[in-house]
């Protein structure tokens, strides 16, 4: 079955092939061949496929208005309420569809009309989506009923109602049965104002945290919005492995808004209730608490708190809430730079109207670490400070407040501490996924591997769906050595978020330590396609670096350097390729590279990457008791560190000790690190003619 059937005159069968292109490149299926099989009929095929199709695209034009065949197949999708008409030539559609608005493509394909395609595209993804809706009505349920006598009831979207273990090749955590309060919030089918469907998805957002404050398991909303458009219940069920689904509809308008919701049992395909509720823009922060309330008096599963923590304070004023909702929007719609940018904004609108607004401050908090995460720059990690602070002073109970605290601390090399925050937040919020990646990444910085392990692994086991855990799992496993484990966490993780540039470089990155290097690349230019990204330019330079190609690795870093000039890993990069061209500046990225590892070791004295990294720039500028006392400082911070082994051989071979690089080399293998990657390095080049680094970097 195809999601979309168009129609459309044989006569412009040539014209409209470019439409088809368009909706395919967004991954629809279209039905547009009108050739038959043998032993098929005309009628037959048309009623197969508009039967099935979640949407009907009608092409107006001067032949199609005269096709009564566009007719009738027009009409059957009217009647279906999944017509979506557009004309290619100035005419008007005949007079029962002219209540229809009709998409002006006049002139197309001679006429591009890049904006309107682009809304074609959002009108069939919305569509798509209520038709997938529909089939979770109500009146869908009592239609199947009459059609189909089960007793009690009718299984929807397939033969089983949903299926179990799926994805073996991520191990035995992806086998776990659907918990019983685990749910996922469908994307709210939005209708208003295109510039404020962040009120919807902001909507959507709190009431996922609302529900994970009294033990509910929600699923990433990441995720959710990686699930085809057409998907079922049993792929719902499949994909998210949860036992509930809340599907609905935020209706805007100058009056206010209205909120329509059902909640499907995935494992039955029952509907279990219908709500809907109506308020004006003033009066939003009740109707979150009212929804919040009645979806979970409604699941009725036991909770930890017997509190109300879980509302949003009565007193937060309207307009401070609606731009909280926007920061979480852009927030959670990835980790680029511009949502980072747009969230900032938003948030920082909310303070203005409401500075003691704490759910605010642990936003911007969030916002500024992920800033600092990304860009290296110190300034960023002191405001985040700052916003930690304020949330803690006046919501210290706040999930969202602890592990932003908990994640300062780990940013500052406090991992005792740090622990503690995430363990107070995992105590607050089982389902969080957020906590147990947080006390992995505490427990591995301590170098507890083998309960860090377990963390990273249950936080893929709560929160399934959630990328960012595979994600976080993966390189943990990278660091430790398992490169094939880790690819295949990495493929996972992008397979539940298509669209992330950084699931997409983070996989590209597996693919080189697999010495998979043109694999590689590929990944890395799908997410430079997505986003101009440091890390993937950096990535992408060292690609060309181990394939001696140092123009080109001085092209990317040079790019990387443009984009984040304060991260000091590519400065070093950049210097490495330049010093091996014997290029003028090679020198002054050293000290610049040096300059800001010690801006971050200001942070965390600790920082074991930031240590080692600053030894081997002390060694290229010359400077041999400084390198070695940093170097010495890394390797009994991080003794079982591949990457740490790495830069210690770097360094050593640097000050002229060639058989201290070869110990080194040998140790970084022996913790994981690919031996092809080493024999491929230029770096280590020099070495190739002693017997002693033929021997390390051998199979065995």
């Amino acid at each position: 079955m195809a999601d979309i059937f168009l129609s459309y005159a044989s006569e412009d069968r040539e014209r409209v092939r470019g439409l088809v292109g368009l909706l395919e490149s967004h991954g629809w299926s279209v039905w547009w061949d009108r050739s038959l099989k043998p032993g098929e009929t005309w009628p037959d095929v048309i009623e197969r496929e508009l039967s099935r199709a979640g949407c009907v695209v009608v092409v107006w034009s001067n032949d199609a208005i005269g096709s009564h065949w566009v007719r009738l197949e027009a009409h059957a999708a009217r009647q279906r309420q999944i017509l979506v008409p557009v004309a290619i030539d100035s005419v008007l559609p005949p007079d029962e569809f002219t209540v229809y608005q009709t998409l002006d493509l006049a002139g197309y394909p001679s006429n591009t009309h890049e904006v309107q395609l682009q809304e074609l595209g959002a009108v069939v993804r919305t569509q798509l989506r209520r038709a997938r809706r529909r089939k979770l009505m109500p009146w869908a349920a009592a239609l199947l009923l009459l059609l189909v006598p089960v007793v009690g009831g009718v299984c929807w979207g397939s033969d089983a109602c949903f299926a179990s273990g799926v994805h073996d090749d991520v191990g035995e955590v992806a086998q776990v049965l659907p918990p019983e309060n685990s749910i996922a919030i469908l994307e709210f089918d939005y209708r208003g104002a295109v510039d404020e469907i962040y009120l919807a998805r902001g909507f959507v957002d709190l009431l996922a945290a609302q529900l994970q404050t009294v033990g509910y398991l929600v699923a990433s909303q990441i995720a959710v919005a990686a699930l085809p458009d057409n998907a079922d219940i049993a792929l719902i069920h499949n994909r998210l492995r949860v036992r509930w689904a809340l599907d609905g509809t935020f209706y805007q308008s100058p009056a206010g808004v209205r909120v329509s919701a059902q909640l499907v049992d995935l494992e039955t395909g029952y509907q279990k209730n219908n709500w809907s509720f109506d308020a004006t823009l003033s009066d939003m922060v009740a109707l979150q608490n009212q929804f919040a309330r009645t979806v979970i008096e409604e699941l009725d599963v036991p909770t930890r708190t017997l509190d109300e923590s879980w509302r949003i304070s009565p007193d937060v004023q309207p307009d401070a809430y609606v731009s909280h909702l926007r920061g979480l929007d852009s927030l959670g719609r990835g980790q680029s730079l511009a949502d980072i940018d747009a969230a900032e904004a938003a948030f920082a609108d909310a303070l203005r109207i409401a500075p003691d607004f704490a759910l605010a401050h642990a936003g911007m908090c969030r916002t500024k670490l992920r800033r600092y995460e990304s860009l290296r720059s110190v300034e960023y990690f002191e405001e985040a400070r700052r916003h930690c602070d304020q949330a803690l002073g006046l919501n210290a109970s706040s999930v969202e407040t602890t592990l932003a605290i908990g994640w300062l601390h780990q940013y500052a090399g406090d991992y005792l501490q740090a622990r503690n925050m995430f363990e107070t937040a995992a105590a607050l919020d089982a389902s969080s996924a957020d906590a147990h990646v947080g006390l992995g990444t505490a427990l591995e910085a301590s170098g507890e591997f083998a309960v860090a392990e377990t963390h990273f692994a249950q936080a893929t086991v709560v929160q399934p769906g959630y990328w960012i855990a595979h994600n976080r799992f993966a390189m943990f496993l990278i660091r430790r050595g398992r490169n094939e484990d880790a690819l295949r966490r990495f493929e996972f993780a992008l397979e539940l978020a298509p669209s992330s540039p950084a699931a997409l470089n983070n996989l590209g990155a597996a693919l080189m330590f697999a010495d998979r290097l043109g694999l590689a690349v590929q990944a890395f230019d799908r997410s430079l396609e997505i986003e101009q990204d440091a890390a993937t330019y950096n990535n992408l330079g060292s690609v060309y670096f181990l394939l001696h190609d140092f123009v080109g690795a001085v092209q990317a870093y040079q790019r990387a350097v443009e984009l984040s000039p304060d991260d000091y890993r590519f400065h070093a990069n950049l210097a490495d390729s330049m010093a091996l061209l014997d290029a003028v500046g090679a020198a002054r990225h050293y000290e610049i590279a040096l300059g800001l590892a010690d801006d971050l070791l200001s942070i965390n004295a600790d920082d074991v990457y930031a240590l080692s990294s600053a030894g081997a720039f002390h060694a290229a500028l010359g400077q041999q008791q400084q390198a070695l006392e940093r170097m010495t400082r890394a390797l009994e911070h991080a003794p079982h560190d591949p990457e740490v082994r790495r830069v210690a051989a770097v360094t050593y071979l640097r000050l002229g000790s060639p058989d201290a690089a070869i110990d080194q080399i040998g140790r970084a293998i022996e913790l994981g690190y690919p031996r092809t990657l080493i024999a491929q390095d230029p770096v280590f080049e020099e070495l190739s003619e002693r017997d002693e680094f033929s021997s390390a970097i051998s199979s065995p």
